[in-house]
């Protein structure tokens, strides 16, 4: 919880001490700052309390008729310090983590996407992480945050259905009804043999005497 912004998901890194390994769910400030614009409202009167900035929760009860809210200052202060990496939201809720930053094997941070925000802003993050990690203890843990669990990404290209069968034996023995059709057997086993798989045994089986002798037959049929 933040103890210095209202909410769960909103953070002011130099004070409220996030946790290490919570630096992976901030979002990009092009996806906070309109998250953090319909949801709240913003006043720039003084005011006492704790809070970083004077802003609450709109009053979403149905009366459409509410005074607009007099805090300009207030709101681009916040909008600043987001787009600064100062303020950070966290997308708690989202199944995948480390989309803007991940912590790698060895503990750092990184940014994908520095240009996110304006001048260091990524740089800003990195830094309050780095204290972060060096106000904590763990020794017990190899020294380091645990890396983030990011999804497993295939390491080749998965060919489509109708690719991935053309090396099958039925594509073999067409290669071979086409070579005695048109009187190149050894053109034709080449093509088998290129496509591998099991469209050389296709051939071969095709190529055997009592199949070969059939579609002779049947190609001398064809041309009669």
């Amino acid at each position: 919880m933040s103890f210095s912004l209202p909410g769960s998901d909103l953070y002011y890194l130099p004070r409220d001490n996030l946790s290490p390994e919570k630096y992976e769910e901030i979002i990009s400030p092009v996806f906070a700052w309109p998250k953090i614009d319909s949801k709240y409202i913003f006043d720039d009167s003084m005011h006492f309390g704790f809070q970083l900035i004077n802003m609450q929760e709109r009053a979403f009860n149905g009366y459409t008729n509410q005074l607009p809210p007099h805090g300009p200052q207030a709101r681009e202060k916040l909008k600043n310090m987001i787009y600064h990496g100062e303020v950070v939201m966290l997308d708690g809720f989202s199944g995948s983590k480390g989309g803007l930053f991940y912590i790698n094997e060895h503990g750092e941070l990184i940014c994908r996407d520095p240009l996110a925000f304006k001048f260091d802003g990524a740089q800003a993050v990195i830094r309050e992480y780095t204290r972060s990690v060096a106000r904590r203890d763990y020794s017990n843990k190899g020294g380091k945050p645990r890396p983030t669990a990011l999804p497993e990404r295939s390491s080749g290209i998965k060919q489509p259905a109708p690719l991935s069968t053309i090396n099958s034996k039925a594509a073999g023995r067409l290669l071979a009804a086409g070579g005695i059709y048109n009187g190149n057997p050894e053109g034709f086993r080449q093509a088998a043999q290129q496509l591998g798989g099991d469209a050389p045994a296709g051939y071969d089986q095709m190529m055997s005497d009592q199949a070969k002798g059939l579609l002779i037959a049947g190609a001398s049929v064809a041309v009669v």
